[in-house]
């Protein structure tokens, strides 16, 4: 399978050359790498905790949209919300991280917003008026976005706490990691304690 899939990719890119021209000598030549999961039975069945990962299983990323509509306390502007690492920078920077390195960077963002709203605070010259309404754009649109990745990441903790996902995720690392059957029936009888709606095969 993997290989048709390969020769079919090949055939493409051959015959589609012109997506392929601005590519230089120097530039490092693409690779595209294709594995077969069926030889990696594990990986699938375990809970991602990357924040992009998180926010598509637990919210649902749809065309780079997130419903938020039916969030507690959601506003009006922020019921739904664009993902687009191009426009969005701190997303760029987080989408990869896992959930405990994101407290980190939204902690940085948000003192970096206050520096920045902080020293237009105090509008006391015809200058600084003229650079507040430059910049205000700017400065709504990194409030903007600092309250669409609030939301996201209190609404991925509210689900977590729910569904008990930490408990479940530290269930399938060890169910993962241990060969031995008689750990691996206990662990499926606690983990269907923790769950008890889901079928577990």
């Amino acid at each position: 399978m993997c290989s048709k899939l390969a020769s079919s990719v090949n055939y493409d890119i051959n015959t589609n050359t012109q997506l392929f021209d601005q590519l230089t000598a120097k530039d490092v030549p693409p690779m595209l790498l294709i594995l077969d999961r069926k030889n990696d039975p594990t990986t699938p069945l375990l809970f991602p905790w990357t924040y992009q990962s998180m926010i598509h299983e637990i919210l649902g990323i749809s065309n780079n949209t997130v419903d938020l509509s039916q969030a507690p306390n959601a506003s009006e502007e922020l019921a739904t919300v664009i993902l687009n690492e191009t426009q969005d920078q701190f997303y760029k920077e987080s989408m990869y991280k896992n959930f405990g390195e994101l407290s980190e960077s939204l902690k940085k963002f948000v003192e970096t917003y206050k520096a920045k709203t902080k020293t237009n605070s105090n509008i006391n010259t015809i200058q600084d008026m003229k650079y507040f309404l430059e910049n205000y754009p700017e400065f709504k649109k990194i409030s903007l976005n600092l309250s669409k990745h609030m939301m996201l990441s209190s609404e991925i903790d509210r689900h977590i706490n729910e569904q008990r996902l930490w408990e479940i995720g530290e269930f399938e690392q060890a169910m993962a990691s241990t060969s031995d059957n008689s750990s691996h029936s206990a662990h499926l009888t606690e983990l269907t304690s923790l769950q008890p709606n889901k079928k577990i095969a």
